[in-house]
C-alpha cells in the first residue's frame, strides 16, 4: 500500500478496496498430523498478515492417506470407491466450512 500510495496514489482507494474484498480460504493437501496442519497453516496466515495486510481462513485439511492414492491410480473418485473413509469425512467439513464461511459474509 505505502509503495501504491507513492508511486500510484490515483489507484490507492482501488487496491485498498481490492485487498479489503479479499478473502483467501487454505485447504491443507496431504497433511501427515493435526499438530502439522496447525503449523502449516499458522505459517501460512503469518506470511499473508505480514504481505497482504489481510487473514487466510482455513477451510480444513486433507491427511495423508493411501485412499487418495488407490482412488487416483484407478481413476475413480475417493469418495465414490470409500465413501466411509477419512478422507470423505474430511471433504464433508471443508465443504461445511465453506458455506458457513460464504452464509457468515453474505449475511
Amino acid at each position: 500500500i505505502d509503495r501504491v500510495h507513492l508511486q500510484q496514489p490515483e489507484n490507492e482507494i482501488f487496491i485498498k478496496n481490492v485487498i479489503n474484498l479479499y478473502q483467501p480460504l487454505l485447504v491443507v493437501n496431504k497433511v501427515q498430523s493435526e499438530i502439522k496442519y496447525i503449523q502449516i497453516v499458522n505459517r501460512i496466515q503469518d506470511t499473508i498478515k505480514k504481505n497482504l495486510c489481510t487473514q487466510i481462513y482455513p477451510l480444513g485439511n486433507i491427511s495423508l492417506q493411501l485412499y487418495v492414492e488407490k482412488s487416483t491410480q484407478a481413476l475413480v473418485p475417493v469418495v465414490s470407491k470409500y465413501p466411509d473413509s477419512p478422507f470423505a469425512g474430511e471433504l464433508k467439513r471443508i465443504t461445511e466450512n465453506l458455506l458457513k464461511i460464504k452464509y457468515e459474509v453474505h449475511a
